[in-house]
């Protein structure tokens, strides 16, 4: 039996660590074999390497000799369909220190390269029986470049081989900024954050998305989730094997009593 695939979007400093680790663990509580993946993967080489230094201005190594360790992969420009944004130039949209270096398009194709160096283990864990909980995933890829002014549909085919989640979920609201990281460039900038959740917002509407108020108790956000989660697996092969399905049965029982809740 399959496992199921399940993508947590949402800003930066939104709370979807904390949520997606807390889903983690109520998902081995109740007997589901699942893993954890955040991307960007930084560890992928090399990717994820080259991400980490646009992302945080360490970039030190060329765009060019870093495409050419995909053999047949060159980055272009692509035909824009409508003007890309030009609301941030006028002002930096990050300090200079982290300032980017590459178009968006290179940025996001970076993104879905990462993804695809990663695909053949997400579908092997998944066709093995492995649930996976992703941080990020395409949605994080589209709503970043559409904000930042990369033709949407564009994004759309650069990513449309990738592994579809079962289930995507957004966690909206203002953000934490306690844990916003100054030298990062999708953290620096309120007006850019503020474009990004819109697309996030657009995007939702669009694929239909599951959306989680983030302005609650964690507590509370983690149950939205969880009551959002646990109708996939009810109507999933893994559900109806039994032990998961006894499994939940028996901690939301539990959790009802402990909590007092009806």
């Amino acid at each position: 039996m399959a496992g199921k695939f399940i993508a947590i979007y949402g800003v930066n400093n939104i709370g979807k660590s904390t949520q997606t680790s807390l889903l983690v663990q109520r998902l081995v509580n109740v007997g589901v074999r699942v893993e954890y993946f955040k991307y960007p993967l930084y560890d992928l080489d090399p990717t994820g390497k080259m991400l980490n230094e646009i992302l945080r201005g360490k970039q030190k190594r060329s765009v060019q000799s870093m495409i050419e360790f995909f053999e047949g992969t060159s980055v272009r420009r692509p035909n824009m369909k409508r003007k890309p944004s030009v609301v941030f130039r006028k002002q930096p949209i990050a300090p200079k220190e982290i300032r980017q270096r590459v178009t968006e398009e290179e940025l996001q194709m970076w993104y879905s390269l990462n993804r695809y160096q990663f695909d053949p283990q997400i579908r092997k864990k998944l066709a093995s029986g492995i649930s996976i909980v992703a941080e990020d995933y395409t949605g994080t890829g589209l709503a970043w470049g559409d904000a930042k002014g990369a033709d949407l549909d564009w994004l759309v085919g650069v990513n449309k081989f990738l592994r579809k989640p079962d289930l995507e979920i957004l966690i909206n609201g203002e953000r934490f900024l306690a844990g916003k990281e100054k030298l990062h460039l999708h953290e620096s900038s309120d007006r850019l954050i503020g474009k990004a959740r819109k697309s996030f917002l657009k995007l939702a509407k669009k694929n239909r998305w599951r959306i989680v108020n983030a302005n609650q108790s964690i507590e509370k956000v983690s149950e939205d989730i969880w009551q959002v989660v646990e109708q996939l697996f009810k109507k999933s092969e893994i559900y109806k094997s039994g032990d998961v399905a006894r499994s939940i049965s028996t901690f939301t029982s539990w959790q009802s009593k402990s909590t007092g809740s009806p």
